[in-house]
């Protein structure tokens, strides 16, 4: 049973499109190039109400077109020895400690609001 049914731009790569070229092998999927046809295009600034103008697609088919040339070059590379890590640099944050620094004012300040009851402040209703 297939989860997961590719459609229109994914289907044509005839890959699955959550698995990356590492764990699937070599012959587990043929690399093709992704590229998006123009009527993709207008349909996708159309979904996105994005105005291109006609004289502007083709050019704009072509720069994404290239932007999938290079996710097919990234996803090419065998990354199945590399450790994931959260920083490159193995930086940690160094925090402050949790001390309390200032004094607590509520009484100072519930004193000049116009309605206070039980420390709490009493504003008017605005949603019925």
């Amino acid at each position: 049973m297939q989860l997961y049914q590719p459609q229109g731009f994914w289907a044509r790569r005839k890959c699955d499109k959550f698995t990356p070229p590492a764990a699937r092998g070599a012959a587990s999927c043929e690399l093709i190039t992704m590229t998006i046809a123009q009527d993709e295009i207008e349909k996708i600034a159309e979904l996105a109400r994005i105005r291109i103008a006609d004289a502007e697609i083709g050019q704009v088919t072509q720069r994404i077109t290239e932007i999938l040339q290079m996710v097919d070059q990234l996803q090419a590379v065998d990354t199945s020895n590399v450790d994931p890590m959260a920083n490159p640099l193995d930086a940690t944050q160094q925090l402050r400690p949790d001390e309390v620094t200032e004094v607590n004012c509520r009484d100072d300040f519930q004193s000049i609001a116009p309605a206070v009851e039980n420390g709490l402040y009493l504003v008017p209703k605005v949603i019925e």
